[in-house]
């Protein structure tokens, strides 16, 4: 058996009127050819081994590799194809196994929590590093955690690829009397007061009356025959109406896009949240949808994407301030209402919409329930007297 044929060889082709020449300085160079053919006087197809085959280019002959074969390179070929075909079994059961977990957790907004008692909460909840977890189940774990924690205004949870984020906003912390120093009640903020509750000292105030930050809610000076008699802690809570209001600036025109009714598709093949394909977009202004198919249905993140773009043509509008308004409302009251702390929201109402030098200026209040009492220690000449 020729020993090509376990260690490899190639099937070369010559061709040219030079055919003998290139023979004899194959030959000279230690070349052994093999099933020699002449097919015409200007072809020639012989084989030789792999490695004689490398010598052709040194000896400048031009000769066209036709096929190659032999019972090693076989071996090497499916030993890298069959290599091949593994690694992508045992990516796609990785991909299988691990999807839908998350392995990377994010939070925000911490203070007063600290960050052991945030990822203990979650833990509870059944969110940590590995799980499997689904929205709704986040949205559970997010009505839990702020009923458990009174500590927290709002928290949002969302999931984004392998990344948990968490984002906090803890309640402001109000200054406690330690009432044991003398001091008032006094305003936090701009309010109508609603309800004056009383538990030490003397009212300063009454219900309906407008009070301003600093003033005086509940004296812990005691009065006795018309007389000062003494300072104690003001002891008590005020309920009052506070407003809160957004100003913003929008422009006074507006674009309007108006479908042409020329459209372009295409699609797109996308792996592991990489696309390849589709097509560069034929218009200026357009508009798309989309809609993803699976190719298979094993939960591996394979798709086509089905894509169309319409194309469109754009004009101006020019608005009043009044039309401004009513195209921000929502968008404002979602804004303000994000600002607002955790308490009742009476109303919102949108106070103004006046034309500025660069645009609609526009204005949006809310009327919100909420407990204004601070506490401030009293003076030391106040509290000798």
């Amino acid at each position: 058996m020729d020993r090509t044929r376990i260690t490899g060889y190639i099937f070369i082709k010559l061709s040219g009127l030079g055919i003998e020449q290139d023979i004899k300085k194959m030959l000279a160079a230690g070349i052994k050819l093999h099933d020699c053919r002449r097919e015409s006087y200007t072809s020639l197809t012989a084989r030789c081994s792999v490695r004689d085959g490398k010598k052709l280019k040194k000896l400048g002959i031009n000769a066209q590799i036709i096929r190659s074969g032999g019972i090693i390179p076989a071996l090497l070929a499916a030993r890298t194809r069959y290599g091949l075909f593994a690694a992508a079994a045992v990516v796609t059961a990785a991909i299988i196994l691990l999807q839908g977990r998350v392995f990377l957790l994010d939070i925000k907004g911490l203070d007063a929590v600290s960050r052991q008692d945030m990822e203990e909460a979650l833990a509870r909840h059944g969110i940590v590093t590995g799980a499997r977890l689904t929205g709704e189940r986040l949205d559970e774990a997010e009505s839990a955690i702020l009923r458990e924690d009174e500590r927290l205004q709002w928290i949002s949870i969302t999931r984004r690829g392998v990344s948990i984020n968490v984002t906090v906003k803890e309640k402001p912390v109000l200054p406690q009397p330690d009432y044991k120093t003398p001091g008032d009640m006094v305003a936090g903020k701009t309010a109508l007061v609603e309800e004056l509750v009383v538990l030490q000292g003397t009212a300063a105030v009454k219900k309906g009356e407008l009070v301003l930050p600093g003033q005086v809610l509940i004296s812990g000076q005691l009065i006795y025959a018309e007389k000062p008699a003494g300072y104690v802690a003001a002891m008590g809570y005020c309920n009052a109406r506070v407003w809160y209001s957004l100003q913003e600036t929008v422009p006074l025109t507006r674009q309007v896009r108006t479908p042409t009714g020329r459209t372009a598709h295409y699609r797109r093949v996308v792996i592991m949240g990489r696309s390849f394909g589709g097509g560069e977009v034929p218009f200026e202004h357009y508009s798309t949808e989309s809609r993803i198919c699976k190719v298979m249905n094993m939960g591996l993140p394979v798709y086509v994407e089905h894509i169309t773009y319409s194309e469109e043509a754009v004009s101006y509008v020019t608005l009043t301030p009044q039309e401004a308004l009513e195209e921000n409302r929502d968008r404002m009251e979602q804004e303000l209402r994000s600002t607002l702390p955790r308490c009742d929201v009476l109303a919102i109402n949108c106070s103004a919409a006046r034309e500025g030098e660069d645009g609609a200026v526009l204005e949006i209040c809310a009327e919100v329930m909420e407990r204004i009492e601070v506490f401030r220690a009293a003076e030391q000449e106040n509290t000798t007297r």
